[in-house]
């Protein structure tokens, strides 16, 4: 098994999995679509198709000023908001909600499997962070809930102890006023740079400015993350609003107690 990145590896029967989620989902669309009318297998429904500009602002800090991101430009784009659920239904019916930005006219170096020569493409979800987290599973849900039925996923959930994975996704379905008014995640992890990739917390220095502090994390204490090393008793965490500041942001802090605070974790990843 080799190496993605020096921070990650392929899980032993990733492939083999792979190849199963997608003949599920390749029967599951000859199933439910006639010859010639196939839908997308998920966020099938879009709720709005926008011409946009995207914007790369000038002077961006420095680790950030990467890729597309490295100089000031516009680009014109197309900006496609979708719901996530398989089969086409109401908006009016609680969901997942995606955003998907494509970019025109984008300079680089493509991947071989790439048919688009001058596009660059941001897929984006209305939860933060992805709750199947492996590939076993993502494939355990797309089985069960095409193949087989939802109860038995639900209940080997439950005996695997992954009851918060469950709640994280029935607490991610929403019904917003507009899809305009939400935040959307890319839920992912990318490598941007060479040097940012690790565990690490916010904290706001004498001055009110957010620094990023790398630090080496030790087991969990009920919803607490110890730190093992890189914090001080006086360092200042931030623990919400993380999604808000960046590192050299000065900031108007509010204290808040370790009890309070305490479901936050106090870390980003």
């Amino acid at each position: 098994m080799n190496a993605l990145t020096s921070y990650e590896a392929p899980e032993a029967d990733e492939d083999e999995l792979t190849r199963k989620i997608t003949d599920i989902l390749r029967r599951k669309m000859e199933r439910d679509y006639p010859a010639g009318a196939t839908k997308r297998d998920a966020h099938p429904k879009h709720v709005a198709l926008v011409s946009a500009k995207f914007i790369v602002e000038p002077e961006l800090p420095a680790n950030l000023a990467i890729g597309i991101f490295s100089s000031p430009k516009t680009y014109d784009a197309w900006v496609r908001l979708s719901n996530a659920n398989g089969e086409p239904r109401s908006d009016a019916v609680k969901d997942i909600r995606g955003c998907a930005v494509k970019l025109l006219d984008v300079e680089g170096v493509r991947i071989p499997e790439s048919d688009e020569a001058t596009t660059q493409d941001f897929l984006m979800v209305s939860m933060p962070t992805m709750p199947l987290g492996n590939v076993a599973l993502f494939h355990d849900a797309v089985y069960y809930s095409i193949e087989s039925t939802m109860l038995l996923l639900f209940a080997k959930m439950i005996l695997k102890g992954k009851l918060a994975t469950l709640n994280a996704l029935a607490g991610a379905k929403t019904h917003p006023s507009s899809p305009a008014d939400i935040r959307y995640w890319s839920t992912t992890p990318y490598l941007l740079g060479s040097d940012q990739a690790g565990t690490y917390v916010l904290v706001v220095n004498k001055d009110n400015v957010v620094e990023q502090r790398r630090v080496e994390v030790g087991p969990t204490n009920d919803t607490m993350r110890v730190i093992e090393k890189g914090l001080g008793e006086a360092d200042r965490v931030v623990v919400s609003g993380m999604l808000r500041v960046i590192p050299g942001q000065k900031v108007d802090p509010q204290t808040q107690t370790a009890a309070a605070s305490a479901p936050a974790g106090g870390a980003a990843h």
